[in-house]
């Protein structure tokens, strides 16, 4: 796992999502860590926040508005062109850029042959490591 930069609601900007290549999001009542959003961009650099119940570390409640307003597909659930969603199940959500679609789903059938069971469990990994690989 790599170090997370944990935000804070000035640090939740447009910039910071267009920049990302891998965003995750949680429902509030998801499975999991309800509320969580988790950014994953150039060189593997991660940042995550929680606009439900707080950050695990810090306890810091985000704005989801703000989070909603920087990227617009969290909130209105279009895909725009050029991004892959994953559907992770109890109401968690995964978009890539689809560059990285063939390397993630290959090391994905690889941890998993008997297809995505636990692809919640290990898309930031994998995230990770292609944005590290690509920039690093």
């Amino acid at each position: 796992m790599t170090d997370v930069i944990h935000l804070k609601n000035e640090d939740i900007t447009k910039e910071l999502f267009d920049r990302a290549q891998f965003i995750f999001w949680a429902a509030g009542g998801a499975m999991g860590d309800g509320g969580a959003v988790y950014v994953v961009g150039d060189g593997g650099k991660s940042y995550y926040c929680n606009c439900a119940y707080g950050d695990y570390e810090t306890g810091y409640v985000a704005d989801y508005r703000l989070v909603a307003e920087a990227c617009p597909m969290i909130e209105e659930g279009e895909i725009p062109e050029g991004w892959v969603y994953h559907y992770l199940g109890a109401g968690n959500n995964l978009v890539y850029r689809s560059e990285y679609d063939g390397e993630y789903c290959r090391i994905l059938d690889e941890l998993i042959p008997s297809k995505y069971d636990i692809e919640y469990q290990a898309w930031q990994d994998i995230a990770v490591k292609l944005c590290s690989k690509v920039n690093g």
